[in-house]
């Protein structure tokens, strides 16, 4: 029996019975435990938390609390609940390369699925959907599939992953040195004609080095770090916007209070913190149509939402990235959500008796990891996801 079943271009995991353990995290010592669990799973409906506690559905190291209870650092919370997953694209996982012998199993994720079980995903994941759907070992086990690396459940395209534990650490190694040893090529489609910030006049690449900040912890969301010039280069850049109608002025406005947005980190600790970053861009081609731009981008550093959040703030935000303002985009079939797929009305699960509020969130952005190359072995490897319907370059102006 299937787990799931596919509605409008959807996949849904039937309901089921499960229990979340976790230690507890230093920002959630020494605070009531009412408090921590609405603060940290906001898209429950009011009253769930204290409801469940009060019935022991919630504890704290197997023993029912008081919702007042203070919880402290090494304490096990539990939450026994009937799960009810975000819905995901059904996107099947392609295989792209599988060499059991050497160890390496290479995916195109597909958008929308995140790579690990995390909050609202479970059996929606790729590790999960490797073993059920594909009868691939999972990482639970001591010699099973381990992702080497990290990709927004946002995004799409190539994910390496490794059948033998020691080939993961030394791949993960790799990736994260940033040393000229891997290349990896990503495709965007942004919102805009894109010019070269620092040669308007018709050069096809150029590369963005603000440092990164993290901005909000709890969503992941970053800025950049520049000076006051910088922030009005970049909206000096848009200028080229074609300005004949009040929609055009006001889509200035938009890419210059964006580029402002992504600029301005408001904790002093984390622009301590903030790291060095670099990414390189090449213009590929602009459709006219929907005024955008398809770009091929080269992360010479890994920090989160890099590319993301570096094409903000130049004033050209990734078609759907609501994080970083990114206009809607669709192309038909169940990619026409624009940003957010709609989501049913809150109902009542009649196994459970909860009251269920569906909020799936951004379902994709038009950002595609496309080509790595990684030596693996001492092999030269080079792997290529075929791009998504929103990176063909067919008519376009180039």
């Amino acid at each position: 029996m299937s787990y799931f079943t596919v509605s409008n271009g959807l996949r849904t995991v039937t309901p089921y019975d499960f229990t979340f353990e976790v230690f507890v995290k230093g920002r959630w010592a020494n605070r009531p435990l009412l408090e921590v669990m609405k603060s940290e799973f906001p898209h429950y409906p009011d009253g769930y938390h204290a409801k469940a506690i009060a019935e022991g559905r919630i504890r704290v190291d197997e023993a029912v609390v008081d919702p007042a209870h203070i919880i402290v650092l090494n304490n096990v919370v539990s939450h026994k609940i009937h799960r009810h997953e975000a819905r995901v694209l059904d996107v099947p996982l392609q295989v792209l390369y599988r060499d059991d012998a050497l160890g390496i199993l290479v995916v195109n994720k597909p958008p929308s699925v995140p790579v690990h079980p995390c909050g609202r995903y479970n059996r929606n994941t790729v590790l999960y959907q490797l073993e059920h759907d594909l009868g691939i070992i999972p990482s639970s086990s001591k010699e099973g599939t381990h992702a080497c690396h990290r990709i927004d459940k946002v995004t799409s395209g190539v994910l390496l992953l490794a059948t033998k534990r020691h080939l993961k650490v030394e791949i993960s190694r790799l990736l994260e040195q940033h040393d000229g040893q891997v290349t990896k090529r990503y495709l965007a489609r942004v919102s805009g004609k894109v010019v070269s910030p620092n040669n308007p006049e018709g050069a096809a690449t150029f590369q963005v080095d603000y440092p990164i900040a993290v901005a909000d912890h709890k969503t992941g969301r970053v800025r950049c770090l520049m000076d006051p010039a910088e922030i009005a280069i970049a909206i000096e850049a848009c200028e080229h916007t074609k300005k004949r109608t009040r929609e055009d002025f006001a889509s200035l406005e938009e890419k210059r209070k964006w580029i402002q947005e992504v600029t301005k980190p408001q904790d002093p600790e984390a622009v301590e913190k903030a790291k060095t970053a670099l990414t390189l861009f090449n213009i590929l081609a602009y459709d006219a149509a929907s005024d955008s731009t398809l770009l091929e981008c080269t992360p010479r550093t890994g920090r989160t939402h890099q590319i993301r959040v570096h094409l903000a703030s130049i004033g050209h935000p990734i078609l759907n990235d609501k994080m970083y303002g990114g206009r809607p985009y669709g192309l038909g079939g169940p990619m026409s959500s624009l940003l957010e797929v709609p989501s049913p009305p809150p109902y009542r699960c009649e196994s459970c008796g909860d009251t269920i509020i569906t909020d799936d969130g951004v379902m994709y952005i038009c950002l595609h990891a496309w080509q790595y190359e990684v030596p693996i072995e001492g092999k030269h490897m080079v792997f290529v996801a075929p791009p998504p319907a929103w990176g063909d370059m067919g008519g376009c102006e180039r």
